[in-house]
């Protein structure tokens, strides 16, 4: 998606946005801060589609990412 919220065109950088669960459970904040109206969870990475509709991740909004419970600088990877 682009910044402004409609979808980004093939070649174009984006959130990459998905639909893969529903929520948080019984956290309704954290639900709210990742999750679209329309129910799409927001990754915070960043890329684009080509044109054959493969998907390139390039970046992330972030500096930070989760892992098993941890949050990690990206620098240290």
């Amino acid at each position: 998606m682009s910044e402004t919220g409609v979808p980004a065109t093939p070649g174009v950088d984006g959130e990459i946005w998905a639909n893969v669960f529903p929520g948080y459970f019984n956290n309704l904040i954290a639900t709210a801060d990742c999750m679209t109206p329309e129910g799409c969870f927001k990754t915070g990475h960043i890329g684009h589609l080509d044109a054959e509709g493969n998907l390139w991740i390039t970046d992330r909004l972030k500096e930070l990412i989760k892992c098993k419970g941890f949050q990690v600088p990206l620098a240290e990877l």
